[in-house]
């Protein structure tokens, strides 16, 4: 039998299901306890980390007379920069963390994730040989991936699973990631063979330790994979889950009939502190006032750890000023509805590039600036994915096109990838999500090229044999065609069975946008002694979206 709750109160599925076990005879002592704090994907985000920080001290003082677990499910980390890496990986030691899932952000397409591991793995051991504590946390596992290395570091033991004690019960930690972002540095296993994967995992883990009977799987694959596991796998207890940024607390049961809890938070906003206990068979145990308690709370809620801030400084070195905002820039709602933050990232764009217009994607923007002064790291923290920025030529059909995709995303109930922001352009958004009104524009804001007319179709070229094509500045990260999204501006191509940028229809490449809004910042603003703002009249919403 298969038993599937969704979008019910987390105390009434806790109450059906201890029901249907309790009707199956099986009997629950509560055996064992364990404490657990939890996120994921928090991209590099700087800012929440400083405050998931004093968040985790919290946690240690209210459990502290036990010995709990923390795990994350990945993306951690985000873009190839070292230094912030380093940084990352520093905090995590710091609120010692027990392992992480590897995230597609985490591994990257470019970036050898498993040899910096390698190398940090590597550190610690000759620091603790000379007496001296780690610097690194390097426990990240995925059981998914092949690498040319995988002997060396399993026998370091790196990268695939691993068992831990706390209160005297041995805990199995397994890791999956998802197979939807490719790499250069290793072969990742599609959904079809994770089954397997995380099977033969777990029997390796009983092997080693034969009385071991509670399994969590750090899982990157995202909720919907993440329900297949639950009912699929045996032996797992509970999935702590990432990659689809969603807020999930479910009970499914698995094939051996035994309950399996799901969880996940994060998103660079949230944390979970899950309290588990489990019977003498190590079951989770659903006995009236025994069931899972989940605790959510926004990392924001706490204060910024002072601890963090000087650990800022020593990693990453001085920044440097920029400017002062006259207004808080946040990245709230911006896949909904016009932002500034993300206007004046398009504007410094195509200041740099001289294009005909200017596009951002959304989800480019992380955090916020707060009013007053600011520096470069501000801007880094705000944008932490390094994207490289392009020029291509586009014709108005591809343009439409991905307008109307990001508008017609806003109908979903996870909106993905949201409003794309412009700069050079104005567009309307109608009450029922269709698109009127796109036209690029001069830098005084006059009309020069119609793309869409005021009832919503293409406008069309004089010559069709000749169609007319603007040069758009974008980055590589939209054209790369991620998730697929984006499909009309993707220039990709297939080289070596690997997914690359097709560099031979660029036109010009640039900066990366975070780089080029911090000289944007010091040329039209800080030199001029004048205060940073930016208008939003660019997308008209006729209705709230």
């Amino acid at each position: 039998m298969l038993l599937v709750i969704l979008d019910t109160d987390i105390m009434l599925q806790n109450i059906i299901l201890s029901r249907l076990y309790n009707a199956n005879n099986l009997s629950f002592s509560g055996a064992t306890k364990i404490n657990i704090f939890y996120f994921s994907d928090y991209h590099a985000v700087i800012p929440a980390y400083r405050h998931l920080k004093t968040a985790s001290d919290t946690f240690d003082k209210k459990h502290e007379d036990s010995e709990n677990l923390k795990l994350s499910a990945g993306d951690v980390f985000s873009g190839t920069e070292l230094k912030k890496r380093d940084l990352v990986s520093k905090i995590l030691k710091s609120m010692n963390f027990d392992a992480c899932a590897i995230g597609n952000h985490d591994r990257g397409r470019n970036f050898n994730f498993y040899e910096y591991l390698k190398n940090n793995h590597l550190t610690n051991q000759k620091n603790k040989a000379e007496g001296k504590e780690s610097e690194f946390f390097t426990d990240f596992m995925a059981c998914n991936t092949e690498t040319p290395n995988d002997k060396e570091y399993n026998k370091l033991g790196l990268f695939k699973s691993k068992i831990v004690t706390k209160n005297g019960e041995k805990f199995g930690l397994i890791g999956v990631t998802t197979p939807d972002y490719k790499t250069n540095y290793c072969k990742l296993h599609n959904i079809s063979l994770i089954k397997n994967d995380i099977e033969q995992e777990i029997q390796k883990l009983k092997e080693q330790e034969p009385e071991l009977d509670k399994i969590i799987l750090l899982s990157h694959l995202g909720t919907k994979e993440e329900r297949k596991i639950a009912k699929i796998v045996s032996d797992i207890d509970i999935i702590i889950g990432g990659h689809s940024h969603d807020n999930e607390y479910e009970l499914f049961e698995s094939p051996k009939k035994e309950p399996v809890l799901i969880v996940q938070e994060g998103n660079e906003k949230t944390f979970g502190e899950l309290t588990v206990e489990f019977d003498e068979n190590g079951r989770i145990d659903l006995s009236k006032g025994n069931s899972p308690k989940n605790k959510v709370d926004k990392v924001f809620n706490y204060s910024a750890s002072e601890d963090i801030k000087r650990l800022e400084k020593d990693t990453l070195g001085e920044t440097y000023p920029v400017g002062t905002l006259v207004r808080e820039f946040s990245s709230k709602r911006a896949v909904k509805k016009e932002n500034p933050i993300l206007n004046i990232m398009t504007d410094a764009i195509l200041n740099k590039t001289g294009a005909d217009l200017a596009l951002v994607n959304p989800g480019s923007v992380r955090s916020l600036m707060e009013a007053g002064k600011i520096t470069a790291r501000d801007v880094e923290y705000c944008f932490p994915m390094p994207h490289p920025v392009v020029t291509v030529k586009y014709t108005k059909q591809q343009l439409a096109d991905v307008i109307r995709e990001g508008v017609e995303s806003t109908k979903l109930r996870k909106i993905k990838p949201g409003i794309m922001h412009v700069s050079g352009a104005r567009y309307t958004v109608t009450a029922d999500k269709k698109v009127k009104d796109f036209y690029t524009v001069d830098e005084n804001g006059n009309k020069k090229i119609e793309i869409i007319d005021s009832k919503g179709n293409i406008v069309s070229d004089e010559n069709p044999e000749k169609p007319t094509l603007l040069t758009v500045a974008v980055s590589e990260y939209v054209i790369s065609n991620p998730q697929n999204m984006f499909n009309s501006l993707k220039k990709i191509k297939i080289e070596d069975d690997k997914e690359t940028i097709d560099r031979s229809q660029i036109i010009s490449s640039f900066d990366t946008e975070r780089n080029i809004l911090i000289d944007y910042f010091q040329s039209n603003f800080m030199k001029k002694n004048k205060e940073i703002d930016v208008d939003t009249n660019r997308i008209t919403l006729e209705s709230k979206i």
